[in-house]
């Protein structure tokens, strides 16, 4: 049986790094589905988590703002990979 593919925008992006259902729905389904995100998603992504962590008042861990990268290697550990990987 071959695995459902799911590709998912930058707002799924932020929410699987920011939310909590998201996450859990991706992390519930390692097995059965495999999650995408275009490069542009993931670098838009990156660009508003950095607004968005600032706007909720988490202190930047670098002046090359790290925090944003790192909330964005964050859903990669969750399974959400490049279309090319």
């Amino acid at each position: 049986m071959s695995k459902k593919a799911i590709v998912l925008d930058v707002n799924i992006l932020i929410r699987a790094v920011l939310g909590k259902r998201v996450r859990e729905l991706i992390d519930f389904n390692p097995g059965t589905v495999q999650f995408f995100a275009p490069d542009v998603a993931d670098a838009e992504a990156r660009k508003y988590l950095l607004a968005l962590l600032e706007k909720r008042g988490v202190k930047r861990g670098g002046a090359d703002g790290a925090e944003g990268a790192e909330g964005a290697d964050r859903a990669r550990c969750h399974g959400i990979h490049s279309p090319a990987a």
